[in-house]
């Protein structure tokens, strides 16, 4: 992850595949798009804000691939690499998100290749401050 309070365009969180589907375990179910249709928001809270999420590709991505580099700034090149995301979607989500749009990256590691990375991209849909600063 680029920045701890999500400040960045884009964002990637790293968790373990468990296989007792805890951390990121659970993640794998994506495989299946009716878990897609069922689950495909959720939230990450912050000290001060809560940020709404909505899945629009998932994806076994190469480790080191353009999934894995942050810095992005808004622009043609941000929208080139969210296209990418989208069109490297194991599932088509109909959700086109825009280089304006912060997006969240979740990863962790796939049962059957060490080259590759199980990654699901969410684009932020809402923010919340959940306390003063």
């Amino acid at each position: 992850m680029a920045d701890m309070d999500f400040s960045d365009l884009y964002n990637i969180i790293y968790g373990h595949n468990m296989n007792n589907g805890s951390m990121f375990g659970s993640l794998k179910k994506y495989k299946d798009e009716g878990f897609w249709k069922k689950n495909q928001y959720f939230t990450v809270y912050t000290e001060s804000t809560a940020y709404r999420y909505q899945i629009f590709s998932y994806e076994d991505a190469v480790v080191g691939g353009n999934v894995y580099k942050v810095g992005y700034q808004p622009g043609e090149e941000y929208q080139t690499f969210i296209d990418e995301m989208v069109k490297n979607s194991d599932f088509d989500t109909g959700i086109r998100p825009k280089s304006r749009n912060k997006i969240l990256t979740l990863s962790t590691c796939t049962d059957h290749d060490s080259s590759k990375r199980f990654a699901v991209h969410a684009v932020c849909i809402d923010t919340q401050k959940t306390s003063e600063e």
